[in-house]
């Protein structure tokens, strides 16, 4: 994964934009989108003082992150550091901190973060390694944190073609949200849930508070499933 997201780090948004269809201003809608998101499932935000942005890749979702949650520690961390380079250039002012995946494994960060964001990260980790990662993810989340993962959903039509047509994305295996949280709950993670989210195309936004009433619909383009360590 490292290697393949090196040769796409300088490039990332315009294939992002390319592959959706959307122009560079709409693919960031998305990445906003999911962090609005958090924001109506973690409502407690001032009582977050330490989020990871895990697999933040170029760091898409860092500056919305810091202006949803501005009192917060936020940790973007990746396998490739040539992503992590254009994120810290991309993002000095945002009071970001970017750290080497294998980073957190040490013992410093143990239970450290409040919340574990991960945006679209798990169709790109071998299946066979995903309870495991999982796992990892349950020890780094504080007692009372919760983590927050958002998938491509494989149900949706439109997703599968985008996903198709999309370099760094070829030859992924898209994640049910069923196997997924079978997934997670092998891993140890407790109260899991699940909704539906990216029903409404960014050049149609101003329709997009009708997602808030379609979690239900298993059409969107994507899910997130949020859960606790215990």
């Amino acid at each position: 994964m490292e290697a393949d997201f090196d040769a796409y780090s300088d490039s990332y948004k315009y294939i992002l934009a390319q592959s959706t269809g959307e122009d560079l201003e709409s693919a960031s809608f998305f990445a906003s989108q999911k962090v609005g998101h958090l924001a109506h499932c973690f409502p407690k935000k001032d009582s977050l003082q330490s989020i990871l942005d895990y697999g933040c890749g170029v760091g898409m979702s860092l500056r919305p992150l810091r202006q949803t949650f501005p009192n917060a520690e936020i940790i973007g961390a990746d396998p490739s550091q040539r992503s992590l380079d254009v994120a810290t250039r991309e993002h000095a002012d945002c009071n970001v901190k970017m750290l080497p995946l294998g980073e957190l494994n040490q013992s410093s960060y143990a239970q450290h973060f409040d919340l574990i964001f991960i945006s679209c990260v798990f169709h790109h980790i071998d299946a066979k390694q995903h309870v495991e990662t999982l796992n990892s993810l349950r020890n780094l989340c504080s007692a009372s944190g919760g983590v927050a993962i958002f998938e491509h959903n494989p149900a949706n039509p439109f997703t599968r073609r985008i996903v198709r047509n999309c370099p760094f994305d070829e030859g992924v295996t898209l994640i049910s949200p069923r196997t997924l949280h079978d997934r997670m709950t092998a891993a140890g993670w407790t109260g899991l849930r699940k909704s539906y989210i990216s029903f409404v195309p960014p050049k149609l936004k101003r329709f997009k508070s009708v997602e808030s009433v379609l979690g239900w619909c298993p059409l969107g383009a994507q899910y997130l499933i949020t859960a606790k360590p215990n």
